[in-house]
């Protein structure tokens, strides 16, 4: 079988394989230098875009941070408007969710009058998250004698 074998390859005839090689090498390896390149660049335009990406994120994130300090800053410059106006100023947050700033203050006598503080106790009945959230925060205003109000 191998005997077999070496006379086939002997009575293959290759150089006409070699002539063309010779003929379409130059063209062959153009293309693969151009595959090459090509596929270089596309990568680095993947890369500057990526780049881009998570520049343009960071600078995001910076306005974020930059107004969120102004806004703390105008919230505590509302307090201290609030703090010379009326005397039962007791402090103020500035929610970063809602975009808001609470100043809490000590309620009057007649501000929960006649008003019963577990009437704020959410029941089963409500699912929703913010408005339970919202009435057992009012229930704890009752509770502590304060109240707030939004800017």
């Amino acid at each position: 079988m191998l005997a077999n074998m070496k006379n086939v390859l002997k009575k293959i005839d290759i150089k006409p394989v070699i002539s063309w090689v010779r003929v379409h090498l130059f063209k062959i390896l153009m293309l693969l230098v151009v595959l090459l390149i090509s596929n270089s660049y596309l990568n680095y335009l993947e890369e500057k875009n990526k780049l881009a990406e998570l520049k343009y994120q960071d600078e995001r994130k910076q306005e974020e941070k930059e107004y969120t300090s102004k806004r703390k800053d105008e919230c505590y410059d509302i307090y201290e408007r609030e703090r010379k106006a009326y005397s039962n100023v007791l402090h103020t947050n500035y929610n970063e969710s809602d975009d808001v700033c609470v100043v809490t203050y000590k309620a009057t006598a007649n501000t929960w009058k006649g008003i019963d503080c577990n009437d704020f106790t959410p029941d089963n009945n409500i699912t929703s998250f913010k408005t339970r959230l919202y009435l057992l925060e009012q229930k704890s205003l009752c509770e502590a004698g304060e109240f707030t109000k939004e800017f």
